[in-house]
């Protein structure tokens, strides 16, 4: 990164008309963490990326640009954490579904209608999706099996 990292203060609302309807939020921001709570998130998802996925504003451009500039933003939906993307990010989960380190997916619970919207999106993007959502249960999977591992072996 080059130059000062950016700090944001910000208490902001704001509505976005996408392809899959309305979504409404927050922004809340100070210094250089940045927090968006949003009503519906393949909403925000399709107004943010585009609704065919494509483009430069993929996730992988998004949580390397956050980075970049020095900024950390998780986004929290109705479930739960949704993503956490920028700064002091270090994914390996993300690597597999966005092609970065620098986007975490949240709770299955909260990211999983994201992973269904992608799954439906045009053919050239569903092997990539389908591999990462493979890729993601497989590891949530194991990441449960280690703990109730280790429950057994300290009792």
């Amino acid at each position: 990164m080059t130059g000062q990292p950016l700090h944001v203060e910000s208490d902001l609302t704001f509505s976005v008309d996408g392809p899959s309807g309305l979504s409404t939020g927050t922004v809340r921001a100070s210094g250089s963490r940045v927090t968006v709570r949003i009503s519906h998130p393949v909403s925000m998802m399709e107004a943010v990326l585009g609704a065919d996925g494509g483009g430069a504003r993929t996730p992988a451009a998004v949580g390397d640009f956050l980075a970049g500039v020095g900024l950390t933003v998780d986004v929290i939906g109705p479930r739960g954490l949704v993503v956490t993307m920028g700064d002091g990010v270090e994914s390996a989960i993300g690597a597999l579904v966005s092609g970065t380190r620098r986007v975490r997916p949240g709770s299955l619970r909260a990211a999983g209608p994201l992973a269904v919207a992608r799954i439906r999106r045009p053919q050239q993007v569903r092997g990539q999706v389908a591999i990462g959502a493979v890729a993601l249960v497989a590891l949530v999977a194991a990441d449960l099996a280690r703990r109730r591992l280790a429950r057994r072996t300290s009792a």
